[in-house]
């Protein structure tokens, strides 16, 4: 104290209080003081003293990361390498929280040259959640390739007993996939993902079973054992404390699909205010885009403009993905709904989801104006909309949306007056899976085909 109180009395240090130390410290007043003294010191002993500060701010608590970015500047200039890729992937987490998507971008890039320096196995189980908080941060430009690199980096972790962040792997490599529209790949890696967490705890147990019941939910293929995984992963949450906003998200998909409407109006809600309670953006944006879809189709205008618009706040602070150009056309659709005229605007923001090249988001979107279209009475733009829905709709492999597209072509077809037109449409519906249809399409086919018989 007596040679900081000498410093100070010759302005080479002055004594400072914040939020961050209440009681005071002791800091350089200059920039250039705080250079010649750091620099003066020898390697070794610079060294020493980061780790010393390195480990000192590492044994505080720290739930929320803040501290987390010192802790791996200090690490990595000790060289702790291990200490300084945990300190990232805790920073980078909490950049995607506070929406700081290339902020979190930099964490990861930075830990996992950290953690290429690491031995395996923390080599491996490292550089995944590394790869984690890189996805949530940014859309890799080639998704092929970084699906390809997850998939071999989680087969090493399985190589290497990891089974949770084997688990982890496969996830974000069937998300990739999924993105990429190979659909039967996403489908895949999504189930290499379950079974790797077949000997894994409880916990991860049930979260990958619940992934894997919400991506059969979202391809629309193997519903009953999507149904059959959900009520697994619920036995096994409930048992370990456990909910997860994946879980409440695939059933309320489940109950949509099944007509239950009331029922996942209220697992959406619940699933998106879990999500963003955990910092999960990307999936709060994937939960509140489901609840939107479900007012619309409600009939509910004035209930989704104010989901629409949330969206929308999300989707621009999001990864340059597909997010921000996906939402921005919803919000048409929910501007249009409420009375309000954008079309316009739809047809400028539709344009860039199909450069984006966000097929489902493309195909939802125009199911809704078209629907829009003919209440409306546009049945040419209904037509056309519904033309490109259904051409997406059988590229994607997705027979309610499939239904959902003819049962509109066969609406504008008898409000022109085109018979030929219209029992095509009638022919075309008889043709398509009935047991794989969402049960309110499918009572809309059932009564086409019936209206069919009676004439």
């Amino acid at each position: 104290m007596e040679s900081l109180e000498t410093l100070e009395r010759h302005a080479l240090m002055q004594s400072v209080a914040d939020a961050r130390t209440p009681l005071g410290a002791f800091a350089f007043p200059h920039e250039i003081t705080r250079r010649a003294v750091y620099d003066e010191l020898s390697g070794p002993r610079r060294r020493l003293m980061h780790l010393k500060v390195a480990q000192l701010l590492s044994a505080r608590e720290d739930p929320d990361g803040r501290i987390a970015a010192d802790v791996a500047h200090h690490a990595s200039q000790a060289g702790e390498f291990r200490l300084a890729s945990v300190s990232c992937v805790a920073a980078g987490r909490r950049c995607l929280r506070l929406f700081a998507g290339s902020e979190a971008d930099g964490f990861a890039r930075r830990g996992m040259a950290f953690a290429a320096k690491l031995d395996d196995p923390q080599r491996t189980r490292l550089m995944l959640e590394l790869h984690e908080v890189q996805l949530g941060a940014r859309k890799p430009e080639k998704l092929g390739r970084t699906a390809d690199q997850l998939q071999q980096l989680a087969e090493h972790a399985l190589d290497l007993g990891c089974l949770e962040h084997a688990r982890l792997g496969f996830h974000m490599a069937a998300w990739l996939r999924w993105e990429g529209g190979e659909w039967g790949d996403a489908q895949r890696q999504m189930m290499r993902a379950e079974v790797a967490s077949r000997d894994a705890g409880p916990e991860q147990r049930a979260l990958a079973m619940a992934e894997a019941a919400r991506c059969l939910a979202m391809l629309e293929r193997d519903l009953s054992q999507a149904e059959a995984l959900l009520l697994e992963a619920n036995a096994m949450a409930r048992r370990s404390g456990v909910e997860s906003a994946g879980m409440l998200h695939a059933a309320g998909m489940l109950r949509l699909h099944e007509g239950k409407v009331d029922e996942a109006a209220g697992l959406f809600e619940r699933a998106q205010s879990l999500a963003r309670a955990r910092g999960d953006r990307v999936s709060e944006f994937q939960v509140l885009d489901h609840r939107l879809l479900l007012e619309l189709e409600r009939g509910h205008a004035d209930a989704a403009l104010p989901l629409a618009e949330e969206l929308l706040e999300i989707g621009q602070k999001l990864r340059g993905g597909s997010e921000a150009p996906c939402a921005a056309v919803m919000l048409d659709v929910a501007r249009q709904a409420s009375g309000q005229d954008a079309q316009s605007e739809f047809e400028r923001d539709v344009a860039q989801l199909r450069e984006v090249d966000a097929k489902q988001h493309l195909l939802h979107a125009l199911l809704q104006m078209a629907a829009l279209d003919l209440r409306q009475a546009r049945t040419g733009h209904a037509a056309a909309r519904a033309t490109e829905a259904l051409q997406l709709a059988e590229l994607l492999q997705r027979p309610t949306d499939a239904a959902a597209a003819r049962l509109l072509l066969l609406q504008a077809a008898e409000a022109n007056g085109d018979t030929r037109a219209a029992k095509q449409q009638v022919a075309a519906l008889a043709k398509l899976p009935a047991e794989r249809l969402a049960r309110k399409v499918k009572e809309q086919v059932e009564a086409v085909a019936g209206a069919g018989r009676s004439r």
